[in-house]
């Protein structure tokens, strides 16, 4: 359950309920998690509580994967077909969609957490349709951010891990990040560590590659964000000034690291030599070697 306060009392916002079944729903094999209940408050919308509650099932349903008696093969939740933009909310997020035979004339839709060995999807792909958490990790940057944008942009993050963001952007799956970074290109699918600068130098989130964009007209940036930037208008526009190119990333959030890479870590398993300045790919074949290691044991 997602909560507001008030002076006098907390109001719910948002509430999943979720239950284990192992009786194959729907011809389901495996063990399968049912989400009972997905409801976002209407006077909550356009705050991003849906992305929210997702990601907390799906952590949920990644803890579990730590014990085999425990571990969540499928998660599934039945929608009546009237419903068509939750629906549509949750095909995003790699769920795809059944009929079934009852009269209320419902469909279920299902996710598999479990990817087939044969697969052949492309790393985003990949990363929609099995997780979050789930990477094909081909090609890795590193993306310094300042602990202001970090608290915003991830406030899971914060010391005192404050769930519930202020800031929209905060609460999604989907986000954007903004800089003045050089680089000329990042390719979809690649995965980005998000390494905080400043103090507590580490990384701390992981990241997958939508698309980018690199311009200097303010509202072009605005329009290819949306409302996944915590930056504002004005802040935009003073990336932009004197005609600076800015660098838009739309990326997924896959997972906040449990234990997080210290700068200490970085630099003796090889992934950087220094303190990070600005965007950059890491090609140490031993650096990538352990970012790898790290992330296939990571949940």
């Amino acid at each position: 359950m997602i909560y507001e306060k008030t002076d006098t009392n907390q109001q719910i916002n948002a509430i999943a309920i979720l239950k284990i079944e192992n009786d194959y729903p729907h011809n389901i094999p495996g063990k399968v998690l049912k989400i009972c209940t997905f409801k976002v408050a209407e006077n909550a919308s356009g705050n991003k509580l849906g992305e929210l509650l997702l990601m907390a099932i799906f952590q949920y349903a990644a803890n579990k994967k730590v014990s085999s008696s425990q571990k969540i093969d499928y998660i599934y939740t039945e929608v009546l077909s009237k419903h068509e933009d939750l629906i549509a909310f949750l095909e995003q997020f790699g769920f795809s969609t059944q009929s079934t035979d009852k009269p209320d004339n419902s469909q279920i839709c299902v996710k598999s957490l479990i990817p087939p060995k044969d697969e052949n999807l492309s790393s985003l792909e990949y990363h929609i349709a099995y997780g979050p958490p789930a990477l094909k990790v081909n090609t890795v940057f590193i993306v310094p951010i300042i602990p202001r944008w970090t608290d915003a942009l991830f406030p899971e993050s914060r010391i005192q891990q404050q769930l519930l963001s202020n800031i929209p952007a905060g609460n999604a799956i989907r986000k954007a990040y903004l800089c003045n970074s050089k680089i000329k290109s990042i390719p979809k699918g690649a995965t980005l560590l998000f390494y905080r600068s400043q103090k507590n130098r580490s990384v701390i989130v992981i990241g997958v590659v939508e698309s980018i964009l690199r311009s200097a007209d303010p509202h072009e940036i605005r329009k290819f964000v949306g409302s996944r930037t915590v930056y504002t208008d004005a802040e935009i526009h003073e990336l932009c000034e004197n005609g600076k190119e800015v660098l838009a990333i739309l990326f997924r959030e896959d997972r906040l690291l449990k234990d997080i890479w210290s700068l200490e870590d970085l630099i003796k398993s090889a992934v950087i030599k220094r303190a990070p300045q600005s965007i950059h790919e890491i090609k140490e074949e031993r650096g990538l070697k352990w970012i790898k290691s790290k992330l296939s044991d990571t949940h």
